[in-house]
């Protein structure tokens, strides 16, 4: 997966989009509610040691001590896994859903299990990450064949200022809905489209959904990775999204449809079109 290798590379760099945040439990939980069903391969990076270990996934929630944590299969390699464990500060936690990149920063808890074997509690997410790397082939579509989108915020809880938590909360609520936004570039992780709300910031999850000429339609939440300013008066901005729960179903239909694209600008370029 190289998940966390990556991410270590981007740190370094300027020019790399910074993660969103998942920082509610609701959302979090139904995260971990997702790997722990799709059985996802973890990266775990032990420390600041560049040997990244691997485990076959989550195995359950559970408690420590009074507090949630995770249960998960065993650090493969093995006898290099338990030692790196043994004594150490922080965990950094990689996996995949729906292709996108999520982290999250944990710790070592206790060896539970078999000793040769031990599979392994850790502290439980406070917050997850979700990454662009930009590794994915970006299909810009043509004005032959536009594709719009439909964009429909997620609540927004505002704060007062000098608070923090729950009990911050003034419950002022935003809701907004745009209809017929330009997609300027989409991916197997995400798209980028133009907009006219300033308030699409950072972290905003949202529900969208568009179509695709001969293809049909899609529909999945996501969460905003950027928002920057255009020089159009009519689409003043231009937002980035990664996809979060796309289906399987839907995952495979726009997986076709972005390799046949791919396949057709290749030929293009090789003068074969």
């Amino acid at each position: 997966m190289a998940i966390l290798e990556t991410v270590r590379k981007l740190s370094k760099s300027k020019k790399s989009i910074p993660p969103a945040k998942v920082e509610t439990p609701g959302r979090i939980n139904a995260i971990i509610d997702s790997v722990l069903k799709e059985r996802r391969m973890l990266e775990v990076a032990v420390d600041e040691r560049l040997q990244i270990f691997s485990s076959s996934g989550i195995i359950e929630r559970s408690v420590f001590k009074d507090n949630p944590c995770l249960v998960i299969d065993t650090l493969i390699p093995k006898l290099e896994g338990i030692r790196a464990l043994e004594g150490s500060a922080s965990l950094l936690i990689g996996f995949r859903l729906n292709e996108v990149p999520h982290t999250f920063e944990s710790s070592f808890l206790a060896f539970r299990g078999e000793d040769r074997a031990p599979i392994v509690a850790i502290s439980y997410p406070q917050v997850i990450h979700i990454h662009q790397f930009r590794g994915a082939f970006r299909l810009s579509p043509t004005l032959s064949e536009p594709i719009t989108v439909n964009v429909e915020a997620a609540l927004t809880m505002k704060k007062q200022a000098g608070t923090s938590g729950p009990e911050a909360e003034t419950g002022t609520v935003e809701k907004f809905l745009e209809e017929g936004n330009v997609v300027e570039d989409i991916s197997m992780e995400g798209m980028a489209f133009l907009t006219k709300n300033p308030k699409l910031t950072k972290g905003t999850e949202v529900f969208i959904d568009f179509g695709i000429p001969g293809v049909g339609s899609f529909g999945t939440m996501a969460v905003v990775m950027n928002l920057a300013r255009t020089e159009s008066t009519k689409y003043p901005f231009k937002c980035g999204v990664s996809f979060m729960d796309f289906t399987k179903a839907d995952q495979e239909r726009l997986y076709r449809y972005i390799l046949e694209k791919q396949r057709e600008e290749i030929k293009k370029k090789q003068g074969m079109v």
